[in-house]
């Protein structure tokens, strides 16, 4: 509600959910259809009329039948200054961290070291500051993909760990392991890269993208 003051409850959508009818979704799906359009944007150190080609074979191959007129514009939206700061409502006094470090490579080969150190990171970060330093109840390290970029999440949730200590302590977990990554062997690597492939060949069973 902060960033979208006009969008719709949850409590409303469930209300129009219940009073649909079939022939209201046929509808919607024929209405919805003839709506369906491609928006583009061209990022990067690109040529002009390699962009053109680009959007000529989307041209050739979607065979668009909606003038632009008919495409609504893009809404801009921007934060008011004097927004107040939002907590959520709950009593729990647990403090957090949550540190996300990008891999700056957009390639196979960066996705491919992201999976590697986030699984060669996991064992050995909740070894250290689950099991020996009893930082906090939930404790991960793991590699995580947000939209195209991949990178390394440690997260910690403590009941009696401030932040400011459970930053610290990775910190300190991160410098230290500097010295025990120098030493990895093909064999632990092999391992590793075991691991990852057994997990990449699980099936998602959520719909969560």
């Amino acid at each position: 509600q902060a960033l979208y003051p006009d969008a719709l409850l949850d409590t409303e959508r469930l209300a129009v959910l219940k009073t649909l009818k079939p022939q209201d979704l046929r509808d919607y799906r024929r209405q919805w259809l003839s709506r369906l359009h491609v928006q583009a944007m061209a990022v990067g150190n690109l040529e002009e009329s390699t962009v053109h080609q680009v959007a000529q074979r989307l041209q050739n191959s979607l065979h668009p039948s909606i003038a632009s007129a008919a495409i609504p514009a893009l809404k801009l939206r921007r934060l008011a200054a004097n927004l107040p700061a939002l907590y959520p409502s709950s009593q729990s006094q647990d403090s957090g961290l949550l540190l996300y470090m990008p891999i700056l490579e957009e390639s196979a080969r960066g996705y491919a070291d992201g999976l590697l150190l986030g699984q060669q990171l996991s064992s050995p970060f909740y070894f250290s500051l689950r099991t020996q330093q009893q930082l906090g109840y939930a404790v991960s390290a793991r590699a995580r993909q947000i939209q195209r970029q991949i990178g390394i999440e440690l997260l910690i949730q403590s009941h009696n760990t401030p932040s400011a200590t459970l930053k610290a302590r990775t910190e300190a977990f991160l410098q230290d392991y500097d010295q025990k990554f120098a030493a990895l062997d093909e064999a632990t690597l092999q391992t590793v890269r075991t691991a990852v492939l057994r997990n990449l060949q699980v099936r998602d069973d959520s719909l969560d993208v």
